[in-house]
């Protein structure tokens, strides 16, 4: 079954690493297989991260968006995950859920965890 997206006039995604946008009357995209997809919604710029809690998530986006960096960001991941835990060690089990499913590969859901551990502002709907 294929994913159904309707975007907004001027609504923009990210797609693969490749930022989509639709035009004045806005657009429905159809994928008919799996591709690396981030709403403009849940896109954390640089300027948006203000926390060691939305660093981790701004890192996790970067290793979804461009996985040929992978190595170049994940290691720029321990020292936030170091300086949250400080923050934070009561959600040190949360904080090891996000790691062990980004490890696994799925890095909008470790997004979207990060979202909800951390109650950020920007990030996936954790409604799912």
């Amino acid at each position: 079954m294929a994913l159904k997206i309707k975007l907004k006039p001027k609504e923009k995604i990210v797609i693969n690493g490749a930022v989509v946008s639709a035009g004045d009357q806005g657009s429905i995209l159809f994928f008919l297989n799996k591709a690396r997809i981030l709403m403009e919604k849940d896109v954390m710029t640089e300027e948006d991260v203000v926390s060691p809690e939305a660093r981790v998530y701004f890192i996790l986006q970067l290793i979804y968006i461009d996985p040929d960096d992978q190595p170049r960001y994940a290691q720029q991941l321990p020292p936030v995950v170091e300086e949250v835990l400080q923050r934070h060690p009561d959600k040190k089990e949360e904080m090891e859920q996000i790691l062990a499913i980004a490890a696994q590969g799925d890095l909008f859901k470790a997004m979207r965890l990060a979202k909800k551990a951390f109650n950020l502002a920007h990030g996936p709907s954790t409604d799912e």
